[in-house]
């Protein structure tokens, strides 16, 4: 059997992968987001770990957020899934009821190297 080189190179073209475009580090804006959600005192916060750029970022996000009273008339709250801080939220709630889950596969031995 005679092996064909451009019917196999044809066919190979459809699982050719893209190429993945550069993703920004955005480590200094979720030091920020982590810090505001966590209330975290100005002890307590490196401020070696993010640029003023992060925290204005951070705050122009912070704008997009409806924080108004809600009345219970006013129907149910909306929130956008797409915001960075819900899912900052949603990913930090997950890891905690992992962390507290009387399932673990894996036991801490010392719960207090365990930080979140």
């Amino acid at each position: 059997m005679e092996f064909n080189l451009e019917k196999f190179t044809q066919s190979i073209q459809t699982f050719k992968v893209k190429k993945m475009k550069e993703m920004k580090d955005e480590s200094g804006l979720v030091n920020v987001m982590r810090h505001i959600l966590d209330h975290d005192s100005i002890n307590n916060i490196n401020f070696s770990n993010f640029t003023l750029d992060d925290v204005e970022e951070a705050y122009r996000l912070m704008e997009d957020i409806d924080f108004g009273p809600i009345e219970d008339d006013e129907g149910p709250l909306f929130l956008n899934p797409s915001s960075p801080y819900l899912i900052y939220h949603q990913v930090d709630t997950a890891v905690f009821q992992l962390s507290i889950s009387k399932d673990k596969h894996f036991p801490i031995e010392d719960e207090e190297d365990f930080f979140i």
